[in-house]
């Protein structure tokens, strides 16, 4: 316990050493609210952007060697979740690149050039 108390100075420390704001509320219990430096400019983002942008593409492209392909079936050569590639097609169908001809069983997928 004889270093429990340096906890603060640390936060504090770290706080000031990444430019972040933070307040101390000390009620029945500790509270800590950090406020951060992260702007829409940062690394970061724009390479998690990077990431998703060739994802799509890739996407796109599988779709174009096989346009009734299945979510998982991307999803499994992307090594990927389904999920992720249900949100990837959602966001494609959204931004016009793809849409769905038929129903969900015996449809294909139509690349919008």
């Amino acid at each position: 316990m004889e270093k429990a108390g340096t906890g603060i100075r640390r936060v504090i420390d770290a706080c000031e050493a990444n430019k972040n704001t933070l307040e101390f509320d000390f009620t029945d219990a500790f509270w800590i609210t950090l406020n951060s430096n992260k702007t829409e400019d940062n690394v970061g983002d724009n390479v998690g952007g990077n990431v998703v942008d060739k994802r799509l593409m890739k996407v796109v492209e599988i779709i174009k060697a096989n346009n009734s392909i299945s979510a998982k079936e991307i999803a499994s050569l992307i090594g990927v979740t389904s999920r992720t590639i249900e949100r990837d097609v959602e966001k494609l169908k959204a931004s016009n690149k793809i849409k769905r001809e038929g129903d969900e069983r015996s449809g294909y997928w139509k690349v919008i050039e």
